[in-house]
């Protein structure tokens, strides 16, 4: 089973995707800051994270710094969701390829089932092995 790392200090929002996410057949952990986040990553193998940007202390842009500091977790795929415009998260879009993020999803104009279907894309069906 694909399991996907949710980033997400929005508890309610984190509860909403990760049950979409879990309804497609993903395995989900949940980590509610950033910090606690890149400890997950250490506890359990992920095939895919994510990310918000706008979290508490440890923010998105600081974990994308953190994430490919690691070699073991440099290449894990990043999607972006986050109410953040791309243009003021601080990053310039050519810079998001070299974070590993290969999808940004703007959350006010997304629905919880695009996140199923961009983790599909990217990290493949939730039941396929790798």
């Amino acid at each position: 089973m694909k399991t996907i790392l949710l980033i997400e200090d929005d508890a309610w929002l984190g509860e909403l995707y990760s049950d979409v996410l879990r309804a497609a057949g993903f395995a989900v952990v949940h980590a509610l800051d950033g910090q606690t986040g890149i400890e997950k990553l250490d506890e359990t193998p992920i095939d895919l994270i994510i990310l918000d940007l706008l979290l508490s202390g440890h923010n998105g842009i600081g974990v994308l710094h953190e994430l490919r500091s690691y070699p073991d977790l440099a290449e894990i795929p990043v999607i972006i969701q986050s109410n953040l415009e791309p243009e003021r998260s601080g990053l310039h879009r050519d810079a998001w390829h070299a974070y590993g993020v290969v999808e940004y999803i703007f959350k006010v104009d997304a629905r919880p089932q695009e996140l199923v279907r961009a983790a599909s894309r990217i990290i493949g069906a939730p039941h396929e092995t790798v």
